[in-house]
């Protein structure tokens, strides 16, 4: 699990490496086909409006110097924390459970063949908490009488309509 998470950190923190690096190779790029006269009237618009922006908000302009890399390095933490185990799970229920749609059908489908998954992996810890999670939601279901299992899930289950094979 841990490895997972690391790299989905690793993963993000890369993309806004990357896109960043794009960013400065495309404008580096774009210099090369400036003129340096274009590259003084470019110069002197970015200082018309650098001074037009501190005649309307004043002193609070020159707080970029400070709030801009703060403001990079909060949003590329909460980037990276989008990309946890947990917070990934939390946006896929919040799908799943959202209005009806194809990205919602979609994430139901992955729940459910995740926790298959997992109920049939016995060297999986959480083995039988996901197969019981799989019995009561199929129970809960109004097409669903009677489930037939084995005496120890059977034994583990609330619901009366969950019952052992005979012998």
């Amino acid at each position: 699990m841990a490895d997972t998470e690391s790299q989905n950190k690793l993963n993000i923190a890369l993309r806004y490496a990357g896109t960043s690096a794009g960013t400065l190779f495309t404008i580096f790029g774009a210099l090369q086909f400036v003129t340096p006269e274009q590259v003084a009237q470019l110069t002197a618009a970015v200082h018309d409006f650098n001074q037009s922006i501190l005649s309307a908000y004043g002193a609070l302009t020159k707080m970029w110097i400070i709030l801009g890399p703060a403001a990079i390095i909060v949003l590329t933490k909460f980037g990276i924390k989008s990309g946890t185990v947990p917070e990934l799970m939390a946006k896929l229920l919040r799908i799943a459970t959202g209005a009806a749609s194809p990205e919602a059908a979609a994430a139901q489908k992955a729940i459910v063949q995740a926790t298959a998954a997992i109920a049939q992996d016995k060297s999986i810890p959480a083995s039988d908490d996901a197969k019981n999670t799989l019995i009561a939601a199929t129970i809960a279901l109004p097409e669903v009488q009677t489930i037939v299992t084995d005496k120890k899930t059977a034994l583990a289950s609330p619901s009366p309509s969950v019952v052992s094979k005979a012998a």
